[in-house]
């Protein structure tokens, strides 16, 4: 690129001079500069005049700020407006609202289950609109991309009497909603269908409202159902993440049954369709050699393949972090406090004895095997969605963190259990009355190992995501409870998730270039869901700018104590703000809501 003389818009407020420029778009790195004026980028290349703040980028690279297209920055990001956890690993935009929950619409009877004094002074909207409204009323340190929650939307509609099909007159009233929020800024409606009230729709349901999500120009975001192995129950009251009303044959297919559903909506609609956290689709929960996970993965993306080539227009996202998800966890919360047990109210007692109690019982052989017989009866579940009696081998999924016998520390339970020749549910009743403080975290999660993750990230629709909320920078002193997020107990990907996937997927397991690398996390994503004018270094363009060190960038996960801010974020900007620098947030909250512009020019083949 030739200079740039900068008479034409006067010295910029920002210079990243001397830069190593990955644009975005895929095309070879260059030396050169980046001139910032406002809140867009005036000049890439090489410029010649001062400006009012100059950054040294040699020995460094300058791109696109990421892309995080699957979050759940809406639910606690009034709470935490600096948005720290994304913020410090470089992350500018944020779409959220997935998983079919998004904070608006709103029924009287909230269906997030808080308490009226608990988000009595933020939740005071109703509609889609007036939720946008209160975000922009506000700050936030990274720009928000909003999407509408289909779960939110059947809750308004159907109440608490949700454990059923909708009827027609509902799925109208539905439409109305859809119709709102599209019309306010939505770039589409996401579904959570492994979650209630989600879990109950079909594609009968489901359809007619992607379809006004087409008529809009909007895409379809889905969640899709048994993302976990589950076990079928007959009782619609027992349904939840863990069991499912249906035929009991979807326990071994029901992973790629949920793909084939989404598929279906895309050729039925025409809607673009995007998938959620891409899972395995063929697990193999028994002991296997390494090349069975590579294969199930290619299995899995050939059936994408399939559909594209069929003609849907089908995206996918990939939590870039085998166990990014994971919190640590007390073994005795584990049994106590599970999501799962807390939706049955076969076990709801459960949930309600004391830590101490429930100790006391546990020395008792009659509470061990009534324990035991919830297990048999597969209803117990433990981490994110591991079912002990579905998956003969969970106890291969978890890791002892903390222990008075150090030596059970940074062992894999299964592993102790088999030295011990003892049942490893009867090794943790034994650890937890050893120690009730003993805490565990879910180490493996066979739906997207690294193996795995290597060939999901190598498609060419495939975008790295966190899916994560907002946690603030020290969790310790300002984590809540807040709905159904605990932002005091962060996962460890929560503050990393990006800086890990360029050290391991680009650095050390080389799936592609540093272009193509940025290019997944920056522009393709934009292209993807019409962001126009970000995820690129383009004069003319929003100046959400990561500036980092190649050799040196990588995560600093600690299960313990996950909030570690990466290493080699040097700048962020948003909207050509500096945000974090030397290794902080500055404070400052630039960031803004995105709204979609409903659009006729993209005509839906409607359902059928």
């Amino acid at each position: 690129m030739g200079k740039v003389n900068n008479a034409e818009f006067g010295n910029p407020d920002i210079l990243i001079k001397d830069t190593q420029i990955v644009d975005g778009t895929g095309k070879p790195a260059y030396k050169g500069n980046v001139a910032i004026q406002g809140d867009r980028i005036v000049a890439v290349g090489d410029t010649e005049n001062d400006a009012d703040l100059v950054i040294d980028g040699s020995g460094l690279v300058t791109c696109p700020g990421f892309i995080d297209s699957h979050t759940h920055a809406d639910l606690t990001g009034m709470m935490y407006p600096l948005a720290e956890n994304f913020v410090m690993q470089g992350v500018t935009t944020v779409l959220s609202g997935m998983c079919g929950f998004s904070l608006a619409p709103r029924a009287e009877d909230d269906f997030f289950g808080m308490d009226k004094e608990e988000g009595e002074d933020i939740l005071t909207w109703a509609t889609f609109g007036e939720y946008l409204e209160k975000v922009e009323a506000g700050d936030t340190a990274v720009n928000i991309v909003p999407v509408v929650g289909h779960s939110m939307i059947r809750a308004t509609v159907m109440g608490q009497d949700f454990r059923r099909k909708a009827t027609v007159a509902e799925v109208e009233e539905m439409k109305k909603h859809v119709v709102e929020a599209m019309q306010s800024g939505a770039f589409g409606m996401s579904t959570g269908l492994d979650y209630l009230p989600g879990k109950f729709a079909d594609n009968e349901e489901i359809a007619p409202l992607v379809e006004v999500v087409g008529e809009n120009g909007g895409t379809y975001f889905t969640h899709t159902r048994f993302t976990n192995w589950e076990w079928p129950t007959l009782d619609p009251e027992e349904v939840s993440h863990a069991r499912y009303l249906g035929p009991p044959e979807n326990v071994g297919i029901g992973v790629y049954k949920g793909v084939m559903e989404a598929i279906d909506i895309g050729k039925r609609t025409g809607v673009p369709v995007h998938m959620a956290h891409i899972s395995n689709m063929y697990m193999t929960p028994q002991p296997h050699p390494e090349f069975l996970e590579k294969a199930t993965a290619k299995a899995s993306v050939w059936v994408i393949d399939k559909a594209i080539n069929e003609g849907v227009d089908f995206s996918f996202d990939v939590v870039a972090f085998t166990n990014g998800v994971s919190t640590k966890e007390k073994l005795t919360d584990a049994f106590r406090s599970s999501f799962y047990l807390g939706d049955s109210p076969r076990l709801g007692w459960l949930k309600q004895i004391s830590e101490k109690e429930f100790i006391k019982r546990l020395e008792t052989r009659e509470f061990r095997d009534r324990l035991k017989r919830i297990h048999e009866s597969c209803d117990l579940v433990f981490g994110d969605g591991v079912h002990t009696k579905v998956d003969p081998y969970w106890m291969d999924c978890f890791t002892i963190l903390r222990c008075t016998h150090k030596e059970y520390e940074g062992k894999v339970l299964g592993e102790l259990a088999r030295e011990k020749q003892i049942d490893p549910l009867e090794l943790m009743f034994d650890m937890m009355v050893d120690d009730p403080a003993t805490f565990w975290v879910q180490h493996l999660d066979r739906r997207g190992t690294e193996t795995m993750n290597a060939v999901f990230l190598s498609h060419a629709a495939a975008f790295p995501c966190s899916d994560m909320a907002v946690f603030p920078a020290n969790p310790e002193k300002e984590g809540m409870q807040f709905g159904p997020i605990d932002t005091a107990n962060p996962p460890a990907g929560a503050y990393g998730l990006f800086p890990h996937y360029i050290n391991t997927y680009i650095k050390k397991l080389k799936l592609f270039s540093l272009e193509e690398g940025i290019k997944k996390a920056t522009y393709l994503p934009a292209q993807r869901f019409g962001l126009k004018d970000r995820g690129i270094l383009k004069p003319g363009g929003f100046a959400d700018i990561v500036v980092f060190d190649f050799e040196s960038i990588t995560d600093n996960t600690d299960f313990l104590k996950p909030a570690q801010p990466p290493t080699g974020i040097e700048y962020v900007l948003v909207n050509g703000t500096i945000v974090h620098r030397d290794k902080v947030h500055t404070g400052e909250k630039p960031g803004k809501v995105l709204r979609h512009v409903p659009t006729k020019s993209y005509k839906s083949k409607g359902t059928k």
